[in-house]
């Protein structure tokens, strides 16, 4: 792949044959071998970079019919109430990286805000949720979320932090936001769940908007708003550690910000 090529995509070709004429091609013919001669003596920082124009390129509306639809598979979602949570915080506590989201209860009344219903938490097999109204006591799971030795891996971040602050008094530490990690490496900006999961995990999330805007303060939750909902820590999860494995042999190009974050994860 041509990194020249690439960014003579969208008709800028045939814009460069109206100014340059049938000198167009020559023209190109150049500026392509030195991009080659450039690249054999940057061959690392090349493959990198072709790496990361590969990762954060949006696929198109007919590449997104050809993905498979992500499955759940065997994979177990476990309601949390009083009588379980102690085993369940004792799961959790074997981990160290674990999928993070939040769920609120949609507003259709102007200035009204509900607090959080409901909070994901999904390990490798399993994914909790916590439904607010149905524990008594946070004091355990507030240990989860403050373990900095757990990192929790999300998706937009920013607002289930300043939420659980808000709602709960709860801090979340060993935050981990693929959004974050997505625009570092060149992505769009504030990239949903479904764009993030299609260009790491190249599959497809069937999320409904439906049970988005549902009540997650219902007891009990539907079986559909559980799938919703456990698929969000699911992938999550999954997105981590699918881009850690394909970083990894990248680390001596890598930009010192995102060593920064991910150094650790390479460690064998």
């Amino acid at each position: 792949m041509s990194l020249l090529l690439q960014l003579l995509t969208g008709g800028r070709e045939g814009r460069l044959s109206q100014y340059l004429g049938k000198d167009s091609q020559q023209y190109i013919d150049l500026l392509l071998q030195a991009e080659a001669d450039f690249f054999q003596l940057h061959q690392p920082k090349y493959d990198y970079l072709i790496f990361k124009m590969q990762l954060v390129s949006r696929l198109s509306a007919k590449q997104l019919q050809l993905l498979p639809e992500y499955q759940v598979g065997d994979k177990q979602i476990v309601l949390v109430d009083d009588h379980n949570m102690q085993q369940v915080i004792d799961n959790l506590n074997q981990a160290n990286i674990l999928g993070f989201d939040t769920e609120t209860r949609a507003s259709f009344e102007k200035g009204r805000q509900y607090p959080i219903s409901l909070i994901q938490l999904a390990d490798v097999n399993v994914c909790y949720l916590f439904q607010i109204e149905q524990l008594s006591d946070l004091s355990l799971l507030a240990d989860i979320l403050n373990n900095d030795k757990i990192t929790k891996v999300g998706i937009g971040l920013r607002q289930d932090q300043y939420q659980l602050q808000r709602d709960l008094a709860i801090s979340l530490r060993a935050g981990f936001d693929l959004q974050w990690l997505m625009q570092q490496l060149g992505g769009a900006k504030q990239l949903g769940t479904k764009a993030i999961v299609s260009q790491v995990l190249q599959c497809t999330l069937a999320k409904s908007k439906q049970l988005s805007l549902s009540n997650w303060q219902a007891i009990p939750l539907t079986n559909e708003q559980q799938l919703y909902a456990a698929l969000d820590g699911f992938v999550a999860r999954e997105c981590f550690m699918a881009l850690i494995a394909q970083l990894k042999p990248y680390q001596a190009s890598m930009e010192p910000a995102i060593l920064r974050r991910l150094g650790c994860f390479f460690e064998d």
